[in-house]
């Protein structure tokens, strides 16, 4: 965990206050990987929810079908798009995890404006376009 938190700290550790939400990451997703997906990972993506209960169904599938060590992760890949949190890559799913902690959604749009999500400036919509784009 020490090598991907790099650059997110500071030497002397002045910034960690304000780069709780990394630390917190790291932490906890850095030891889940440790664990096999059915005992870890699994019991947090269950929580997700979909509007579309043809999703929910997909997705539980999905989740069930994951063994073992099959998914990677990635901590704060770069993009022009910006870094997301993690980045979990199955075999064939991406899932982005952003992390927030006493702090909200950074470069939203302005209020009333709908934009695609590709041009949007949300950050979690800055994300999906992100992940939608990522070479797999």
């Amino acid at each position: 965990m020490i090598s991907e938190i790099k650059g997110k700290i500071s030497a002397s550790g002045s910034n960690l206050t304000d780069r709780l939400e990394d630390k917190l990451t790291g932490d906890f997703f850095g030891a889940l990987r440790y664990l096999p997906f059915e005992q870890g990972l699994q019991g947090i993506l269950e929580q997700v929810e979909f509007t579309d209960e043809e999703h929910q169904k997909t997705w539980q599938m999905f989740l069930a079908a994951q063994k073992g060590f099959e998914v990677t992760y990635n901590f704060w890949p770069q993009h022009v798009k910006g870094e997301i949190d993690l980045l979990l890559e199955f075999e064939s799913f991406l899932v982005g995890i952003e992390v927030k902690y006493k702090s909200g959604i950074s470069s939203e749009d302005d209020y009333g404006e709908v934009l695609d999500y590709d041009k949007s400036h949300h950050q979690l919509s800055k994300y999906s376009c992100m992940i939608e784009k990522t070479d797999r």
